[in-house]
């Protein structure tokens, strides 16, 4: 889970260990490809196999990004995505500038006031955003 995604559905989260835990994959994702909204990514990596990869990341985005090598080697690993029944991928809940904080920081305090915080779901968020931009 990346730092700027506060929101990010429990939910989604417990899916994506939920499905590690029952096979062996080397990677358990749904942003391979994407289907949710952006700030709702989720990646369990093996630990043996990242670290059989490490030495062979020689880009820097292997290094910020550390699942990278994974999708652009993919046909070398188990990976298992997990997909939403609708596409949302186009839509964003991640905090990368001023107007992403403000607007988080007003999407909590509705989700406050509205006794929804903090069992949320990514929809909850979704809603929030669409009735208050």
């Amino acid at each position: 889970i990346n730092g700027d995604s506060p929101l990010i559905d429990p939910s989604i989260i417990n899916k994506a260990i939920n499905l590690y835990s029952k096979d062996c994959y080397d990677l358990v994702t749904n942003a391979f490809p994407k289907s949710y909204p952006l700030g709702q990514s989720v990646e369990v990596v093996k630990f043996d196999t990242f670290k059989s990869i490490l030495p062979k990341f020689c880009h820097k985005d292997h290094f910020e990004h550390v699942t990278t090598f994974f999708y652009e080697n993919s046909d070398n690993f188990s990976i298992c995505n997990f997909k939403n029944s609708i596409n949302l991928s186009k839509f964003s809940t991640v905090v990368d500038n001023q107007y992403d904080f403000n607007r988080f920081e007003k999407t909590i305090k509705i989700l406050i006031e509205s006794s929804l915080f903090p069992n949320y779901t990514f929809l909850d968020v979704l809603d929030v955003y669409k009735n208050n931009d």
